[in-house]
């Protein structure tokens, strides 16, 4: 199967017209307690429906357990817990993203799931000093959007690495 790419030309450079290359960003968007998050798309498998979880003994509070995904054992994530966010899970079979990461598949838990959006080089801006340590961690950059900031997280340090202990 053929995936998108995180970064893909949208324009061609054609160096005989003195075109430059256009980069833009394609971005799988969620949502999850009330913001909207980025997932490169490179790193998206599937979306689907959670059913059945199998809790693991001594797992940390955001790994919620496994689920069975077309007879595969994925470790399930839940994003609100793995970011520090507010509430709970409100759905009985909320949505889940199943993403790659070093070669393993994880299904984050998510309130919603959006579309592929494009953004351009032009609407990256970096994590700016002032977002709390933990966020900023699993933050690859951030994108100035019309509606807001989107942050795109980075897959391998929201999965790879423990969280950031809050501070009491």
């Amino acid at each position: 199967m053929n995936r998108p790419e995180l970064f893909r030309r949208s324009s061609m450079h054609d160096a005989s017209r003195g075109h430059t290359a256009v980069l833009s960003d394609l971005v799988f968007t969620i949502t999850v307690a009330g913001e909207t998050f980025g997932l490169p798309i490179d790193c998206v498998r599937t979306v689907f429906r959670v059913g059945a979880v199998t809790p693991v003994p001594r797992a940390p509070p955001h790994i919620v357990g496994l689920i069975n995904l077309r007879g595969k054992a994925v470790n399930a994530i839940c994003l609100r817990r793995r970011l520090d966010l507010p509430g709970s899970q409100s759905e009985k079979n909320p949505f889940a993203v199943c993403i790659e990461c070093a070669g393993e598949d994880f299904a984050l838990i998510v309130d919603a799931v959006h579309d592929v959006v494009q953004f351009s080089e032009m609407q990256r801006i970096p994590v700016p000093s002032h977002v709390s340590d933990a966020r900023a961690r699993v933050t690859a950059l951030l994108y100035n959007d019309a509606g807001g900031i989107v942050p795109l997280l980075d897959i391998e340090r929201l999965v790879m690495e423990p969280p950031v202990a809050s501070a009491a």
